[in-house]
């Protein structure tokens, strides 16, 4: 039977195990609506508002369900907002497939300088942010272009790729049957060479104080449970990445939360003293190195990650192990099972000793009552009503500074997600969406910064069109705080284009007929999310917060510094 280049993309991805899409549709692509209309029981397109969110959709999507994340736009002004959501997916090495649609192919000698409307060289544009890109020359080879790039997306270091369907590759025919295969991630899983794990476990029951880094690399792999059996079993504390957190339980006692300029000072104490560390799925980015600072030269690295090109990138590993972070973590424990090795109560005690200290400090931070509201207190009112299935995501900026901090998750697993790697604004609420389609009937709640939260405002449409539950709590201080501080210690107070001025996030969702809160007393803040939790509903709840809080303990330090005396380059 003869089928338009519509149908034959619509059924590969199905036939990949494709359930949703979030795009907007253009003229160039109509074939591939008209095939999305007659399978509506079989796959999901999500209008949004903006393709901006689709991209940041789509990576959400992916990493929560394990699955590959697709978004659509339009040729030309479509597709160049792609950029963002490319580029935090490839940094975080997460596999979303792109679809742009081109103009027909006979129109190449139209495509500069707006001969054509919309044309441009818009592969060339994505390029730098994708793993790989692929141009459709054919009907004939449509769903073997996608299968391959379903393919690349998900093999070896996942990342996201870009596939371009001219217009009348769409509108041709064929009788071709398209393609099958998977998008789950990881594809394939490999393990690390018998001889290097033989090392890594000699050097780590050698250790007299050993700490567990783990990075997005364990979420990814989905390790949990081999990392909670490594830690639990032999008593090693664990630290997290931003990226990586929930990767263990933060309530347990040796487990001291996110390492990093965004993290908490336990987890840097504890990985100052250690002599052994443990890096699983890390990449030595500048947040959770203290920009490159750590680890030192005299202690040792074991490095386990999927990409053999990380080892002696940034940083030296003692012992490099190749493979996918669950197989290797249990060729490790099957190594450790022959020994007798025990963490050391003198390196327990000064791990608890330390988090406990921060557990008193944290919980005078979080259940503070000042005026204006402290953020890391309206994070704890929404961490005492959480249930055990709901989700956060985070915008960039402070805001996942504050819920990586001073979130504390109760169990492992993601829970979580945090746009570490672009971090630029506007994410929290495409996150929540692309959360919400991948957990349906799971509780989603927001946090973003004003700043943040008015890139994609247009996007309480689509909730409300959608009726989701996801809650957006905007931390409302009337600035861009991180640009304000940096500037505040930077040069000597000379601020320039920080201050947003002061709106009513809560009033302004009313008039999409969604329900919103204006919070000005932290007491009023816990019985709204309760209610807005119970309610299953869209919502924005915008909380105004105090300004001069900041979420990063150096520059805490460094602004008390400046009030005694000139800083300067304490923080960019």
């Amino acid at each position: 039977m003869q089928r338009h280049g519509g149908y034959v993309l619509v059924d590969t991805l199905i036939r990949h195990g494709v359930t949703h899409i979030f795009g907007m549709p253009g003229g160039q692509a109509n074939a591939f609506y008209d095939a999305l209309s007659q399978r509506k029981e079989d796959i999901t397109h999500i209008l949004i508002r903006d393709e901006t969110t689709a991209g940041f959709a789509a990576d959400a999507f992916s990493r929560v369900t394990g699955r590959i994340g697709v978004c659509d736009a339009t040729v030309g002004p479509g597709a160049t907002k792609f950029p963002s959501g490319l580029m935090e997916a490839f940094n975080s090495s997460v596999p979303i497939l792109v679809l742009v649609s081109d103009h027909p192919r006979n129109s190449v000698l139209l495509q500069q300088y707006g001969r054509i409307s919309q044309g441009g060289n818009q592969l060339d544009m994505l390029k730098p942010f994708a793993k790989e890109t692929f141009h459709v020359p054919s009907i004939e080879m449509l769903s073997k272009v996608v299968s391959s790039a379903i393919h690349t997306a998900v093999s070896g270091r996942p990342g996201p790729v870009v596939v371009q369907i001219p217009q009348d590759v769409f509108q041709s025919t064929t009788e071709l049957e398209p393609l099958s295969g998977t998008s789950n991630h990881p594809k394939f899983r490999c393990s690390a060479p018998e001889s290097e794990i033989a090392k890594a476990v000699r050097l780590l029951t050698s250790a007299k104080k050993p700490i567990i880094l783990a990075g997005g690399g364990v979420q990814l792999s989905q390790a949990y449970d081999e990392v909670a059996q490594l830690s639990d079993n032999y008593k090693i504390p664990a630290v997290t990445t931003l990226s990586g957190k929930g990767s263990v339980a933060e309530t347990n006692d040796i487990c001291l939360g996110v390492l990093g300029e965004l993290g908490s000072p336990c987890a840097k104490t504890a990985a100052d003293q250690a002599d052994v560390i443990l890096a699983i799925g890390y990449k030595h980015s500048q947040n959770s190195s203290y920009r490159w600072t750590w680890p030192r030269q005299d202690q040792k690295l074991i490095h386990i990650d999927i990409d053999p090109a990380e080892f002696g990138r940034v940083i030296h590993a003692d012992i490099a192990l190749w493979g996918d972070a669950r197989e290797v973590l249990n060729q490790i424990l099957a190594g450790l099972k022959s020994s007798n090795f025990q963490t050391s109560n003198e390196w327990l005690n000064v791990v608890k000793a330390e988090k406990e200290k921060w557990l008193q400090t944290r919980h005078l931070e979080c259940y503070s009552k000042n005026n204006p509201i402290w953020p890391q207190a309206a994070v704890q009112a929404i961490a005492d009503q959480l249930g055990e299935n709901d989700f956060v995501t985070c915008d960039a900026g402070f805001s996942s500074g504050w819920a990586g901090g001073f979130l504390e998750l109760k169990r492992q697993g993601r829970q979580i997600l945090l746009p570490r790697g672009a971090a630029g604004l506007g994410s929290s609420l495409p996150f929540a969406l692309g959360a919400a389609m991948a957990r349906p009937g799971s509780h989603i709640v927001a946090i973003s910064g004003d700043g943040a939260f008015s890139y994609n405002v247009g996007e309480l449409a689509t909730l409300k069109q959608l009726n989701l539950p996801i809650i957006n709590v905007v931390f409302n201080n009337s600035v861009l705080s991180w640009s304000k501080w940096t500037q505040q210690l930077n040069f000597d107070g000379n601020n320039q284009s920080v201050e947003l001025g002061s709106y009513e996030f809560g009033t302004i969702a009313e008039s999409y007929g969604i329900v919103g809160e204006n919070v000005r007393n932290i007491e009023d803040l816990g019985p709204i999310l309760k209610r807005e939790l119970a309610a299953n509903r869209p919502s924005v709840i915008n909380v105004y917060t105090d300004e001069w809080q900041s979420p990063s303990m150096p520059y805490r330090e460094a602004m008390e510094k400046a009030k005694q005396g000139n800083v300067t380059s304490q923080a960019y």
